[in-house]
């Protein structure tokens, strides 16, 4: 079980980390040394959180909230949002 400032931290990391890969789409951080690798984590991280998504789906429609709210949560989050709602929906 994760505590909520460690869940708040990794979603700190993973929003950089997508600002940052998104970033790399556009000039000045095009042309850095580090664009192209940023670009390919972009598709990584959006291949690998909507692959969590066709997973956790199921788990996502038998919780209460808007399956519209979790479907996001999941695709910019992924395992980091699914490990909150299921310990939000353990203590319940």
């Amino acid at each position: 079980m994760y505590s909520n400032r460690q869940l708040k931290f990794a979603k700190i990391l993973t929003i950089v980390a997508w600002l940052f890969t998104a970033g790399s789409f556009f000039f000045p951080l095009y042309d850095w040394a580090s664009g192209p690798p940023a670009r390919s984590l972009f598709w990584i991280l959006l291949v690998a959180h909507t692959l969590e998504l066709a997973f956790f789906t199921r788990f996502y429609r038998q919780t209460e909230g808007s399956l519209l709210r979790h479907v996001l949560g999941n695709l910019v989050f992924g395992v980091i949002y699914y490990t909150e709602v299921k310990q939000r929906h353990e203590r319940a």
